[in-house]
């Protein structure tokens, strides 16, 4: 019985990194859009577990999210077992749509074009994603990027 809920027929399946794969977040071939919507047992089996476990609070307690913190600048934010969201920072080298850390503002536009809105320190990008918007926010320190946040548009 958990919390009033009597739990019939659930079998727990203990989650184990994929010794192969554990530790072997390649930044310079991850296409982080590709983690989107990815399960917990995808996230164990890709990366092993988190270095940290991290909570966010929203404004309103359904926004709270879990997130899991990778040594590697990777932090992916949870809702209802799912990778909604994902934070890049230093010390990740890869690229996202193809800027990375570092580049500058000037250099983000050639890439991605004008953003969709834009603020003193970050850009909005939209993009089509498979089967659900994504979004891309570009955040700027001393007029270089400093996070990359990638987040389905549909929340």
């Amino acid at each position: 019985m958990l919390g009033g809920i009597l739990l019939l027929g659930l079998q727990h399946t203990p989650l184990m990194a994929n010794p192969a794969q554990k530790g072997k977040i390649d930044p310079h071939t991850l296409k982080p859009e590709t983690l989107l919507g990815m399960t917990l047992e995808d996230a164990f089996d890709r990366f092993g577990p988190p270095h940290q476990v991290g909570v966010v609070r929203g404004s309103e307690p359904w926004q709270d999210d879990v997130l899991f913190i990778y040594p590697q600048g990777i932090s992916l934010f949870w809702f209802q077992d799912r990778v909604w969201q994902i934070r890049l920072s230093a010390p990740f080298t890869g690229k996202v749509r193809g800027i990375q850390i570092g580049d500058s503002r000037d250099q983000v536009s050639e890439v991605l074009g004008p953003p969709y809105y834009t603020e003193i320190s970050w850009n909005l990008y939209h993009f089509e994603g498979p089967s659900y918007p994504i979004r891309l926010r570009v955040f700027f320190k001393e007029g270089l990027v400093e996070d990359l946040y990638l987040y389905r548009g549909d929340f």
